[in-house]
């Protein structure tokens, strides 16, 4: 996905590159895997214990002491406190955990969350804060909130509403969304 991202080609041409690729293709390809791999970015989707994501992000944030570093958990849901806690109280701990973490390390963090079904009861499909799943602790511990959704009157933009934002505005942003390379590119609201 990154790569296809990064180069526009279409992500299905990489379930066969060597049939589906052009030379020119591969060679850009090789280009940007070169360049992706220098940027430092770790991917660890092995980790779903919130100790293992709190001694990684740590860890890695100690590798970066001098430069810019930021965590993302993809997503809430998939974590696990351990022990027998009601998911609700689950979701308030890693809520909880990941907060103090971003204070600590002076970090940014994001946290992807699914939103609940009620949304798709309304009219207009917009979510709000309260259809954060499982927890009203995300909403209360994150700085930024931003919530994606479908634009009703356009196609294949998604808006990106910032609905909670402690140190700046509130607003909402589209995006075109093109699917074959997953890429959204901010549309110019000025024309």
């Amino acid at each position: 996905r990154f790569i296809s991202r990064l180069t526009g080609i279409n992500s299905y041409k990489f379930k066969d590159t060597k049939r589906l690729l052009k030379d020119d293709e591969k060679r850009e390809v090789i280009e940007k895997m070169d360049w992706l791999n220098k940027t430092g970015l770790r991917i660890h989707d092995s980790k779903f214990k919130l100790s293992e994501i709190e001694r990684t992000i740590r860890q890695r944030r100690h590798e970066h002491k001098e430069g810019k570093y930021i965590a993302c958990v993809d997503y809430v849901g998939l974590v696990n406190v351990g022990g027998s806690l009601d998911r609700y109280l689950e979701v308030g701990k890693i809520s909880r955990t990941l907060k103090l973490l971003t204070n600590e390390l002076n970090i940014p963090i994001v946290v992807l969350s699914q939103l609940n079904r009620g949304v798709e009861a309304r009219q207009d499909k917009k979510p709000v804060l309260s259809d954060l799943r499982e927890s009203g602790d995300l909403e209360q511990d994150a700085n930024v909130v931003g919530l994606l959704s479908e634009d009703q009157e356009m196609d294949h933009v998604i808006n990106l509403d910032i609905a909670k934002n402690r140190e700046g505005m509130l607003a909402t942003i589209p995006y075109e969304f093109y699917k074959p390379a997953t890429t959204f590119r901010e549309i110019d609201s000025n024309g």
